[in-house]
C-alpha cells in the first residue's frame, strides 16, 4: 500500500506542473503552426495529451540510483576479544539520483488523498459510462431510412469520393445531429428531420462529413483519448488539450471533405445551413461518438474554409520542427526537476526525541557478533589487525565481505563469518535507503583479561543485583509483588552477614542466572497477559496523562491489581498504565505517577512527589575512590551484550536510541545503571544489558578511579 501511495502522490504532483508546460509548450506549437494544414495542428495537440499521461508515468515509475556514497566514519566500538578501529569509507561514488527534491508525508494523509482521487476517478468513470450508454442508445434507436431512395444517390456519390465502402446510414428521432458509432461496422446515423427536410447540399455535408470520421477512424480514436485523458481529468490543461483535440479534428475533416467532395464555399453554405436548421453546433448531452457538430467554432470552421492561405513546404517543414522541440522541452525538464513523495508511519515519540524520519542518516552499527580467536592463533600468539572491505545493502544487512589486509587464515575467516552477520542502520540519502560501501579493521589480541578471582565477580554480581532489587521494589505499584521483593532483598542482605558468601544461590537470581531468567519470563508472559487486556494503545494513555499532568514522559509500563487464580493462571481484575511524568527544572524536578485504566482510558489515580534528580553523585564518601565522567562509553566496553527486543515493545513497533546512565567502578564492572531517554518500553531491556556490560580499569595517576558516563542502543523495529 505504501508503495502504491507513493507512486501515485507522485503521478500526481509531477503530472500538475508537467501537463501544464507541456500545454503551453503545445500552444505556442499551435501559434506558429497556425497557417499550415490543419492536420498538423491536430497531431500537435494529440501529441500533447499522449506526452501529458506518458511523462508524469515515467518520472514516478522511475527510481533513484542505489549506487554507494559518500560516508561518515562509525564510531570505535570494542569488543571482547576484538576491537574495531576507525571506520572510512573506500568509495567516495556520488548517486545517480532520479529525484532532485523528496517531498515527506504522512501516512494518513496520504490515504486520504489516494481515497479522494480514486472517488474523483470514479466520478469521471460513471460520466464516461453515461456517455457510452447514451451512445448505445442512440444505436439501439436508429432505424432504416425511409424511402431510402432520396438520398441513395447522395450515399453513393460520397461514398465513392471518400473511397468509403463499408458503411450503413440510418436515422434516428432522438438525435438532433449526424454521428458515427462504430469501430469494425461502423454506422452513420442522420436525424430525422435532416434526412426529411433538408437540401441536397446540406446531406452531402454531412453525410461526408461522417464519411470522412469513418474514414479516418475517428470513433476508435476518441475512444483512446478519453481513456488517456481519463486519470488527467482532474488538471485544467489536460481538458483544455482534449477540447483542441476535437476542434481540430472536425476542422481537418471540413478540410477534407473540402478537397474531396464539395467546394469550400458551397460546404461552408451548407454548415450555415445545417446550423439554421437548429443543429446544434454547440455543447449537448455528451457521447462517446463523433459527428459534424462536435465543436462549438461554427465561425472558426467557416473562416477556415474561405480564408485558406497557403504557405511553402519548406516554411511548413520548420514550423513543424519547431513545434516538435518545444514539446520536446518538457521531457527535458522533467529530467531534470521530477519530484518524489516518501510517505512515511508517523511514531509516537517522547518530548525531545529524534524524528524517526530522516532525509540523510549515517550507516550505525546496531549489531555484531563476537569473531572467536582460534587456538591455533593463540598458539602462535598472533596479534594485530584484519582490514575487511563490506558492502551494506539498503536493508542494512552485510552483502558483501571481502579481506583487503589478512593477518592469520583462520582469524581472516572468523572475521569475515563474524561481520556477515552485523547489521546497520540503513544508510539514508535524500531519505532513501541505499546500498553503502565502507572498510573497517578487526583487531585480535590473546584473552588476557581473565578476573582475578571467582570471589570478586561474584560479590560484584552480587551487589548489582541489590542495586537492581532496590530500583524494581521503587517503581513497583503492585503491593503484593513488591513485599516479594523487599523480603528477597533482605534474605540476601542477612546471608551475607551471617558469612553465607555468594554461592550458587546468589548467581542463580543474578543478572543473566538460572532464577533471573525464570523471573524475566514469568514478567514477560505477565506482560503479554496484561496487553491482551488493554483496551487502548500506549500512546493513548500518554497522551492521556500528559493532557492530565503536562511533563516529560520519563516511564510507562502495564500494571495489574488483584491478580486471582493459581499460579501461572492468574488473572488481573482491572488493568492499568503507569505513566512517570518528570516536570520542573532538571536540578530537582517533580515526578508526577499517573495510573489510567487501560480499559477505558480514564485516570484513576494522579500522584505527585518532589524528589531530587536520580543521577549518579561524584562526590567521594570516605575511603572511596573519586569518579570521572567518560561521556559516551561504547566504545571502551571490552564486552558489551546485545540488549534483548521486548515482546510487548515488539508489538508496539517500539523502536529508536535509549541513553543508559551508568556507573564503572574501580574494577570496570558497572555497579549502578539507570536509562534517561528513550521508549518506555525498550528501557529496561537496556538497562539490563548495560549492567552486564565490562570495561577496562580506569586509573587517574596511577589511582583506581570511578567512570561515569552514557552507554547508547539503538532499537531497530522488528
Amino acid at each position: 500500500m505504501k508503495t502504491i501511495n507513493e507512486f501515485l502522490l507522485t503521478f500526481l504532483l509531477n503530472a500538475s506542473w508537467q501537463v501544464a508546460l507541456i500545454a503551453a509548450a503545445a500552444a505556442l506549437g499551435y501559434w506558429l503552426l497556425r497557417r499550415t494544414l490543419v492536420r498538423y495542428r491536430h497531431f500537435l495537440w494529440v501529441a500533447a495529451l499522449g506526452l501529458s499521461l506518458v511523462l508524469p508515468l515515467v518520472t514516478s515509475v522511475r527510481q533513484g540510483g542505489s549506487s554507494a556514497a559518500t560516508a561518515l566514519p562509525l564510531p570505535q566500538i570494542a569488543l571482547k576479544p576484538i576491537a574495531i578501529t576507525d571506520i572510512t569509507p573506500i568509495t567516495s561514488q556520488t548517486p545517480a539520483a532520479a529525484w532532485k527534491s523528496t517531498f515527506q508525508i504522512n501516512q494518513s494523509v496520504a490515504i486520504g488523498l489516494f481515497a479522494l482521487y480514486l472517488m474523483f476517478l470514479g466520478y469521471r468513470g460513471v460520466k464516461l459510462f453515461r456517455a457510452w450508454s447514451r451512445t448505445q442508445a442512440a444505436r439501439r434507436g436508429a432505424i432504416p431510412i425511409d424511402p431510402m431512395n432520396r438520398i441513395q444517390a447522395i450515399v453513393a456519390s460520397c461514398q465513392q469520393a471518400i473511397g468509403v465502402a463499408k458503411v450503413s446510414v440510418v436515422s434516428s428521432r432522438s438525435l438532433r445531429a449526424p454521428a458515427t458509432i462504430g469501430i469494425r461496422r461502423p454506422l452513420v446515423i442522420l436525424p430525422d428531420a435532416l434526412v426529411r427536410d433538408a437540401g441536397a447540399e446540406a446531406l452531402t455535408a454531412a453525410i461526408g462529413h461522417e464519411l470522412v470520421h469513418v474514414r479516418r477512424r475517428d470513433y476508435l480514436l476518441n475512444l483512446i483519448y478519453e481513456i488517456v485523458f481519463l486519470p488527467l481529468s482532474f488538471h485544467p490543461a489536460a481538458a483544455l488539450m482534449r477540447r483542441r483535440i476535437t476542434q481540430t479534428r472536425e476542422l481537418r475533416c471540413d478540410e477534407l471533405v473540402a478537397e474531396l467532395l464539395l467546394h469550400p464555399e458551397v460546404y461552408a453554405r451548407s454548415l450555415v445551413q445545417l446550423a439554421g436548421s437548429a443543429m446544434p453546433f454547440a455543447r449537448r448531452a455528451r457521447t462517446v461518438t463523433v459527428g459534424i457538430a462536435d465543436a462549438d467554432i461554427l465561425e472558426v470552421r467557416i473562416m477556415s474554409l474561405l480564408g485558406r492561405t497557403k504557405i511553402s513546404v519548406r516554411r511548413t517543414r520548420f514550423f513543424l520542427i519547431a513545434s516538435l522541440i518545444l514539446l520536446a522541452l518538457p521531457c527535458a525538464a522533467a529530467a531534470s526537476f521530477a519530484f518524489h513523495v516518501n510517505v512515511h508511519q508517523s511514531l509516537s515519540q517522547e518530548p525531545g526525541s529524534q524524528e524517526p524520519s530522516q532525509r540523510e542518516r549515517k550507516a550505525r552499527l546496531i549489531y555484531h557478533t563476537e569473531p572467536e580467536y582460534t587456538e591455533d592463533a593463540r598458539a602462535k600468539n598472533i596479534e594485530g589487525k584484519v582490514g575487511l572491505s563490506i558492502t551494506v545493502g539498503p536493508d542494512g544487512l552485510v552483502r558483501d565481505v571481502e579481506v583487503t589486509k589478512p593477518l592469520f587464515p583462520s582469524l581472516d575467516q572468523n572475521a569475515v563469518a563474524a561481520v556477515r552477520n552485523w547489521r546497520f542502520e540503513p544508510y539514508l540519502k535524500d531519505g532513501q535507503p541505499t546500498a553503502k560501501q565502507m572498510s573497517l579493521e578487526v583487531y585480535f589480541n590473546p584473552q588476557s583479561d581473565k578476573r582475578a578471582g571467582e570471589e570478586q565477580e561474584m560479590k560484584a554480581r552480587a551487589e548489582r543485583m541489590d542495586q537492581e532489587l532496590k530500583e524494581r521494589i521503587e517503581k513497583e505499584t503492585n503491593q503484593e509483588v513488591k513485599a516479594k521483593l523487599e523480603a528477597e532483598l533482605v534474605r540476601r542482605q542477612e546471608e551475607r552477614a551471617k558469612g553465607g558468601g555468594y554461592g550458587i544461590e546468589a548467581w542463580a537470581y543474578m543478572p543473566g542466572g538460572e532464577g533471573a531468567a525464570k523471573e524475566r519470563e514469568q514478567e514477560a508472559k505477565q506482560q503479554a497477559q496484561l496487553a491482551s487486556l488493554a483496551k487502548i494503545s500506549m500512546d493513548q494513555a500518554i497522551q492521556i496523562a500528559v493532557s492530565q499532568s503536562p511533563g516529560k514522559v520519563f516511564e510507562c509500563s502495564l500494571v495489574g491489581e488483584r491478580w486471582e487464580g493459581p499460579g501461572e493462571l492468574a488473572k488481573p481484575s482491572r488493568v492499568f498504565y503507569h505513566v512517570v511524568i518528570l516536570t520542573g527544572d532538571e536540578a530537582k524536578p517533580t515526578k508526577t505517577h499517573v495510573l489510567v485504566s487501560a480499559l477505558d482510558g480514564t485516570i484513576v489515580k494522579a500522584d505527585r512527589e518532589e524528589r531530587r534528580r536520580e543521577a549518579f553523585t561524584l562526590t567521594r564518601q570516605p575511603g572511596e575512590s573519586r569518579a570521572i565522567n567518560g561521556g559516551v562509553l561504547n566504545g571502551k566496553a571490552t564486552e558489551m551484550p546485545v540488549p534483548e527486543y521486548p515482546t510487548i515493545a515488539r508489538a508496539a513497533h517500539a523502536s529508536g536510541a535509549v541513553t543508559v546512565e551508568i556507573m564503572i567502578d574501580e574494577g570496570g564492572n558497572v555497579i549502578a545503571a539507570k536509562a534517561v531517554s528513550g521508549h518506555p518500553l525498550l528501557q529496561a531491556a537496556a538497562v539490563d544489558a548495560a549492567r552486564q556490560a565490562i570495561f577496562t580499569p580506569t586509573r587517574l595517576n596511577g589511582e583506581p578511579v570511578r567512570v561515569t558516563g552514557v552507554l547508547v542502543y539503538n532499537f531497530v523495529a522488528q
